[in-house]
């Protein structure tokens, strides 16, 4: 017998649709409803067969967020309690350290980045001592380091720095290819026609010597155009053979 999934009523083996509802009893959409529902209870009688098994699942998830929660936990005691805790950059702090008290103050540490304006600086100075002291001591230095390199006009001053390198590069590499143009532009001139003959290939578009060739075709350095045919060259003369 067919049990029809939708109203449960049982039908001949041979029947197509369901004789109660007229739902198909072999669609494709009916067959993988009920693929679902026996993997489902494979599922279910597994864990109830093997109890470890939601261990080994859950575990895994319950541990990742307890080290999140430890780590941001970890992280906001360390902040907060800033000055029991050394800093990470001793040699820097002691380079700093001009007056040598084991302290910095303000005045100490406005120049470590050279783009912020100084009351943005000093805004962040006093958001990085936690103890409103006016000065910093050990890990309240590395927050302050963190913020003041990490700010929006270090951004952005990083940010324009890179687009110069990416136009000097650009720059750079237009310049080396008509370089290259200019090594090339008289290689007709130079290897294929003799100055005994007293005669060049000029460019038909400005009457440049320039013109080299490159792919199949001849093109002129001086003004850029293109030369598909040999035929398309004007000859000229060498400079003062007409003399």
């Amino acid at each position: 017998m067919k049990k029809c999934v939708k109203c449960g009523h049982e039908n001949l083996d041979e029947a197509r649709f369901c004789a109660e509802c007229g739902h198909e009893l072999n669609s494709s959409s009916s067959n993988s409803k009920s693929n679902r529902n026996i993997s489902f209870k494979r599922m279910k009688s597994n864990f109830k067969k093997h109890p470890y098994l939601h261990i080994c699942c859950i575990f895994p998830l319950i541990f990742f967020a307890m080290f999140s929660i430890a780590h941001d936990a970890q992280g906001f005691y360390k902040e907060m309690h800033a000055e029991d805790y050394q800093t990470n950059y001793p040699e820097e702090f002691n380079a700093l350290d001009i007056n040598e008290d084991g302290k910095l103050e303000f005045n100490e540490v406005n120049n470590i980045v050279l783009h912020t304006p100084q009351e943005k600086l000093y805004d962040i100075f006093k958001k990085s001592d936690k103890t409103g002291n006016g000065y910093l001591i050990g890990y309240e230095y590395d927050i302050y380091r963190s913020k003041a390199t990490g700010n929006y006009y270090e951004a952005q001053y990083r940010k324009e720095l890179e687009e110069k390198e990416k136009q000097a590069n650009a720059s750079k590499n237009n310049s080396s290819r008509y370089s290259s143009s200019s090594k090339h532009s008289n290689s007709l001139n130079d290897h294929e026609y003799d100055s005994g003959d007293g005669y060049v290939l000029t460019c038909p578009y400005c009457g440049s010597e320039s013109v080299y060739e490159t792919e199949g075709y001849y093109r002129c350095a001086e003004c850029g155009n293109s030369i598909y045919s040999p035929d398309e060259l004007e000859l000229g003369y060498w400079d003062g053979y007409m003399e």
